[in-house]
């Protein structure tokens, strides 16, 4: 895993969505160092979400991840990103979650 001074010197990356997809959808084909990963569920019931590296296996700490009903899940790993090899992809239970992914990317 990447310190947070070796990732920076690449590009910022940052994927904003009110309604996270509710099918396997890659939002990024491109290697990511994750530092910042933000999920709201606005509904009245508990959601899960999937976001996994697209290598071939999942990163297994955000792999169906349980949102409780109108709460705010963040999750920051400031000093060593999360490495999400060949991009990233999302999928959520339902409609109803936003998600916000911040971090970095070559060039």
């Amino acid at each position: 895993m990447p310190h947070i001074d070796e990732v920076r010197q690449k590009k910022r990356f940052t994927y904003i969505n009110r309604d996270a997809p509710s099918s396997a959808t890659d939002i990024t084909a491109k290697t990511t160092y994750v530092t910042k990963i933000r999920i709201l569920n606005r509904t009245g019931g508990a959601l899960t979400i999937s976001i996994d590296d697209k290598s071939g296996t999942p990163i297994e700490k955000y792999t169906s991840i349980s949102i409780a009903a109108n709460q705010i899940t963040l999750e920051v790993m400031a000093t060593m990103p999360e490495t999400f090899t060949d991009g990233i992809t999302i999928n959520a239970s339902a409609t109803g979650l936003s998600v916000t992914i911040e971090g970095f990317q070559e060039p």
